[in-house]
């Protein structure tokens, strides 16, 4: 049978309600027996609607108030979660809420991370600091891929460069053109050109400002000694830290050769550091080259004016263990500065004085 006219009608008059905002007085007033909550299919078809045609919309055609009922409504469901999971034991809760995380965090088209090109961080490095390039090449792959290139290292030495400072002729820009050692000779050109790394080496250079303690461990390579006043002389000891492999100075073919000029991250200086006392005379010390620094003793001389310095050197065995011998000691006395330099420090020496042996 047809519908009746006042059926249709009475549709037509419900539809324009459904696309409208509900509010307490349609339940308050409303004409249904305590206790049903149910409401006419109309109305929850015309809700249903609207809701679809809201998530439908795209980002940028939805309004701020849009975002908030949404949000609204999420919280309003983790928190129904929460509450149902207060009935369950611990363990089952703590699966719900770390596959809830899970699931909340994926996000569609994005797999956590994202890959910029490689042009964009050879642009950002252009503006990166002498002192922040460590932490520049920790960002990625591709930005620890930018520090080991050649150009980045000329590139830093240019921005850096003044012609009124004095560097020593292996820094200068002319010797930018060999390859072998250019990334070494950036770094130490650097302490000269850069402000906050020269103040951060005359921090350092005061007497008795470094003490070499930390020396303990080291293997002496060389020592020598050199006339700094009329009756001052400085004996210097150059130590490489323990576990550093030295660099290759030999080269068996041509192909190795090459490779072994190209190699512009050669430092033969990498962990070396020496140690330098200055007496008010002259001193006779053993020989103590090829030896493992085991003790460094730094007091008070006897007549309470200058420092005296005790060094204990001991020989080690292939496997690591100590000679049973007492060890061989340098005694300094009476001192009156030490100084410990590292590779890249500019009054680091180049060893051009006298040696002993």
């Amino acid at each position: 049978m047809p519908r009746s006219r006042r059926g249709c009608e009475k549709i037509k008059s419900i539809r324009p309600q459904a696309l409208q905002d509900f509010t307490i007085t349609d339940f308050a007033n409303a004409n249904i027996k305590s206790g049903t909550g149910r409401l006419k299919k109309s109305l929850k078809v015309g809700g249903a609607q609207e809701v679809k045609e809201l998530d439908e919309k795209s980002w940028y055609d939805k309004d701020l108030c849009e975002f908030d009922d949404i949000l609204l409504s999420q919280d309003n469901n983790a928190t129904e979660a929460d509450g149902e999971s207060k009935d369950e034991s611990p363990r089952c809760a703590r699966e719900r809420t770390r596959r809830r995380r899970h699931v909340g965090t994926r996000v569609e088209g994005f797999s956590g991370s994202a890959t910029y090109p490689l042009d964009l961080w050879y642009v950002l490095s252009q503006y990166v600091h002498a002192e922040d390039v460590g932490h520049f090449a920790a960002i990625c792959k591709d930005a620890y891929h930018i520090t080991c290139t050649i150009s980045f290292w000329i590139c830093l030495y240019k921005r850096y460069y003044r012609p009124d400072v004095t560097l020593p002729v292996l820094l200068r820009p002319a010797c930018l053109e060999q390859r072998y050692s250019l990334k070494t000779r950036v770094i130490r050109a650097l302490f000269y050109l850069h402000d906050p790394l020269v103040r951060r080496t005359k921090q350092l250079t005061a007497p008795f400002e470094t003490p070499p303690h930390f020396l303990q461990g080291s293997r002496c390579m060389l020592m020598w000694h050199q006339r700094v006043k009329a009756n001052n002389w400085t004996f210097l000891f150059k130590f490489r830290r323990a576990g550093t492999r030295l660099a290759k100075t030999v080269a068996a073919t041509e192909g190795d050769a090459l490779d072994y000029l190209d190699n512009y991250r050669a430092n033969s200086e990498d962990g070396c550091s020496v140690l330098s006392v200055t007496c008010c005379n002259f001193i006779s010390l053993p020989i103590v080259m090829g030896q493992m620094l085991t003790q460094v003793c730094v007091n008070v001389s006897r007549n309470m004016r200058f420092h005296r310095v005790k060094l204990v050197f001991h020989s080690l065995y292939n496997d690591g263990r100590q000679s049973a011998t007492t060890g061989c000691v340098a005694i300094l006395d009476p001192v009156v500065s030490i100084r410990v330099s590292h590779w890249w420090h500019p009054q680091y020496p180049m060893c051009n004085a006298t040696i002993y042996g």
